[in-house]
């Protein structure tokens, strides 16, 4: 009780202030940033483990982040941040080595997140985020292991050379490519190139299970050797190459709630339609795609920081001097 207090009164100090207003927690201490570069600075005052709660609206992030800090906004789906505005992130995340732990939620970001070549960054969790390409970068072998991508929407590829981890309850609108030892749960795969390329590219001895494929030629995997495919959701019959296919659903045609084309849209409902959420199951024995598994899509992908839902702030005071403030916050449990 005592944190979700201290939650309410950090945020409705950052609606109520004109000026964007970062907080950094450190050992149950807040600090509020609303200077010119208030992420920034509140990035440089920060050290690993400390809490970073952003306000909605565009903000600039740092140029590296070298530390294992985590990451809070308040959300990215225009609905559900109304009162709000998104939490948006103007340029690329890029890591450095010394980030292990770092977690980031609830924002979108103008670009990537990008871990430096060379750079080894384990734990990475990004949870309920929606940005461009997710990229590490290794050309000497080195690995950054256990990176969590959940419940995310990507609107350009994966490329994951040299790391290993999950990616999970996510919509990809581009490739997945160059990995090991990868799992990959309940993700919707929208890719549809006019050439001979494919959604997954050069990822071995991993799993893809319960994920839905919309590509239209029998091409799904290309150069994948030793994957695993099981109980996955494809236009047409794959080709198997050096894998295995498990329990194979062949009709991913009209298959959604309501959705077209090949781009993400808020708009769409990427929820199964009539009998396919009942007969196409995945190996949990719960729909395929992004509303089933251990991880089931959030809706609106509302952070799990306390959500403020509305808020009404009157333009003056009354006759005795007091400002009308109406704030709605919901706990969420997830």
């Amino acid at each position: 009780m005592k944190k979700l207090l201290l939650f309410i009164a950090i945020m409705c100090g950052i609606i109520m202030n004109a000026q964007k207003t970062v907080i950094l927690e450190h050992e149950g201490v807040s600090t509020a940033f609303n200077g010119a570069s208030p992420f920034e600075e509140a990035y440089e005052a920060a050290v690993s483990g400390d809490i970073v709660y952003l306000p909605g609206g565009a903000i600039v992030p740092p140029a590296t982040i070298d530390k294992g800090i985590k990451i809070y906004g308040v959300g990215h789906h225009p609905e559900a941040t109304d009162a709000t505005l998104p939490t948006y992130l103007s340029s690329t995340i890029n890591l450095n080595e010394n980030a292990d732990g770092f977690y980031l939620e609830g924002v979108e970001i103008n670009g990537n997140i990008s871990i430096a070549i060379n750079h080894t960054v384990d734990d990475v969790s990004i949870i309920r985020c929606k940005f461009g390409q997710f990229y590490i970068n290794s050309n000497t072998g080195t690995l950054s292991n256990n990176f969590l991508i959940r419940e995310c929407i990507l609107t350009n590829s994966i490329v994951l050379t040299g790391g290993t981890g999950i990616i999970s309850n996510s919509i990809l609108q581009s490739t997945l490519s160059t990995g090991k030892n990868v799992s990959v749960n309940n993700c919707i795969f929208l890719y549809e190139a006019s050439d001979s390329s494919e959604p997954i590219r050069s990822i071995d001895n991993s799993t893809i299970a319960n994920c839905i494929f919309l590509k239209n030629d029998y091409g799904i995997q290309e150069s994948c050797d030793g994957t695993t495919f099981t109980n996955n959701v494809f236009k047409v019959a794959p080709s198997e190459g050096n894998n295995s296919f498990v329990n194979s659903y062949i009709n991913a045609e009209n298959i959604f709630v309501d959705q077209t084309g090949n781009v993400f849209d808020f708009a769409h409902d990427y929820g199964l339609s009539g009998t396919y959420a009942t007969d196409y199951l995945g190996t949990d024995g719960e729909q395929v795609g992004i509303y089933g598994g251990l991880f089931p899509f959030k809706s609106m992908s509302v952070p799990s920081t306390p959500h403020i839902s509305s808020q009404s702030i009157a333009g003056s005071t009354d006759n005795d001097g007091n400002l009308s403030i109406s704030i709605t916050v919901e706990a969420q449990d997830n």
